[in-house]
């Protein structure tokens, strides 16, 4: 039967099954079984030939709990690998240092491989299958072995590495070269941060000196590493602090690259913000206020959204004029120029990317941005904001471009990325549907309030009594309705009505024309019985029953 230490918590071999299999069964195996469960990997079997390599290993307690001396072999990120996407791995000649029974700490070699279960009650699990190699690798060059390992460690970008207990400082690291380019004379002690991201360096400093100074049981951060060919990637680092009687002797620890579930993470939220932006706004330039500070500082340090009216696109060589809604900044920044109606040359690259309807992505110097891109203040803005690359972006709504949106990078920033204009496309195309909604409201108001404006009559001139009329809609409806007010004169008297039909649309506003134009006919009819108007006005509106509300 498989051994068990006097901590174990968890239930032991023989009351856990793969599928219809015991685990019994790996009792006598001639190599080392174990099986871990959940996201923890926490360890439910070891059967004897493991025990003996790794020595008693409490159950129940997860991976980094038990394993802590195996942290640094990133163990860890191939049991998460495994049981994630249900691909098997395997590792020959691998290199682990660990504390083995009556050894204490020493490197040994074994061949690991690591498939993905299903234990009996459903939940997801990974077999571990060891074979200790290490008198044929000690008798097959150990070099070898060392160019193997360092092969695997490159594939899936996984940095090794230990650090002292008492200042943080590296004192061995495997793999950092292959990613860096960094030779170890230049990354050991404090030099690796060289190779760090300028703009993360402070966070995962403090973040980094807090835990040397509080020793925390586990230790993780994200940040981004700069490769041999100069780009950036996001690595996930996680470290555990090393213990000899109750000291902490050193930090053991791995750094993984994790470049793709970070985009995909980023994408999800990002879209998600933009979900939310459009949701909760009505109004187009909300709207597109609220997407660029979802897109700032996430993926450029500045973002415009221009409107562009329907007789934009319409005559090919006259200036093309569009209005700004919104511009966001970070705070860093120099102010930009004002909301207001840009006016951009039919040749301008700007007018070029509208019109073919498809993105313009320049990387750049400040002193490399045509003059007549953008408007000529906001030029010199974009230099003096050391501007290294932009993006320009129309938005095609129903055929016609309904709106552009333009984004830059500035100063020592990477430059957008082509991922990161394929993630703004992606924006614009997820909000697409609400942006047409919006528009088509905001164009409804528009023909409105120009109807209803019209059919508000200028007040009349009075001898002696000056008449003046107001019509202020509400910023927070749909800014038309059936509010009306009419001044005129009958005779030698001032005719002065005030109404209002319920609602604010296009509908309340037709329905306050036609009322208005009855209460001055009947008015007109009958100049010296305003109160008759009035009851005429009454009974054609409940004649009719078209005017609800009034």
């Amino acid at each position: 039967m498989a051994r068990t230490t006097e901590t174990d918590t968890a239930a032991v071999g023989h009351e856990i099954r793969l599928g219809d299999l015991a685990l019994t069964a790996f009792d006598q195996a001639p190599v080392g079984v174990a099986v871990t469960r959940g996201p923890g990997h926490r360890l439910v079997y070891a059967n004897a030939v493991y025990q003996e390599i790794f020595g008693p290993r409490p159950l129940g307690k997860p991976f980094l709990a038990t394993f802590g001396d195996l942290a640094q072999s990133g163990y860890a990120l191939l049991l998460d690998r495994v049981m994630n996407t249900g691909e098997s791995a395997f590792l020959p000649d691998a290199p682990m240092t660990a504390d083995y029974p009556g050894g204490g700490p020493r490197e040994r070699y074994f061949s690991v491989s690591l498939s993905s279960v299903s234990l009996e009650d459903g939940e997801s699990g990974v077999l571990v299958l060891v074979s200790e190699v290490t008198d044929r690798v000690n008798a097959e060059q150990r070099d070898l072995a060392f160019q193997r390992y360092a092969s695997l460690v490159r594939a899936g970008a996984v940095v090794e590495w230990s650090a002292s207990a008492t200042d943080g400082t590296v004192q061995l690291s495997r793999g950092w070269e292959e990613i860096t380019g960094q030779k170890p004379e230049e990354y050991l002690g404090y030099g690796w941060l060289d190779a760090v991201a300028p703009d993360d360096r402070p966070a995962l400093v403090l973040a980094w000196s807090q835990a040397v100074d509080q020793v925390p049981d586990l230790f993780e951060h994200t940040f981004r590493v700069r490769q041999r060919d100069g780009t950036y990637r996001h690595f996930y680092a996680r470290a555990v602090p090393v213990r000899k009687g109750g000291v902490v002797v050193e930090w053991t620890g791995f750094c993984a690259d994790i470049e793709q579930q970070w985009r995909e993470q980023r994408r999800r939220d990002l879209l998600a913000r933009a979900s939310a932006a459009t949701s909760e706004a009505t109004r187009i330039d909300n709207m597109f206020d609220a997407l660029a500070h979802a897109i700032v500082p996430e993926l450029a340090d500045t973002c415009t959204f221009y409107l562009v009216p329907d007789s934009a696109l319409r005559t090919a060589r006259a200036p093309f004029v569009v209005e700004r809604v919104a511009v966001v900044q970070r705070s860093h920044l120099p102010a930009p120029p004002p909301h207001r109606k840009d006016r951009f040359s039919p040749d301008s690259l700007f007018v070029h990317a509208v019109r073919e309807r498809r993105p313009l992505h320049k990387t750049s110097l400040p002193e490399e941005i045509p003059s007549d891109f953008l408007p000529a203040d906001t030029v010199r803005w974009l230099r003096e904001t050391r501007v290294n690359s932009f993006v320009v972006l129309p938005l095609v709504v129903e055929g016609a471009v309904a709106a552009v949106l333009t984004a830059t990078v500035c100063g020592d920033r990477e430059p957008i990325s082509q991922d990161d204009v394929d993630l703004l496309t992606d924006i614009l195309d997820h909000v697409r549907p609400a942006v047409d909604i919006a528009a088509e409201f905001q164009r409804t108001q528009r023909v409105a309030l120009a109807l209803q404006r019209s059919l508000l009559s200028q007040p009349p001139t009075v001898p002696g009594m000056p008449v003046v009329g107001r019509y202020q809609p509400s910023p927070s409806a749909a800014e038309v309705g059936g509010d009306w007010y009419d001044a005129f004169t009958v005779d030698d008297s001032v005719m002065l009505a005030i109404g209002d039909v319920a609602g604010h649309d296009l509908s309340a506003a037709i329905a306050m024309s036609q009322l208005r134009n009855m209460l001055r006919a009947f008015a007109v009819d009958r100049p010296e019985k305003p109160q008759e108007a009035l009851r005429r006005l009454d009974s054609a509106v409940e004649k009719s029953g078209e005017y609800r509300g009034t």
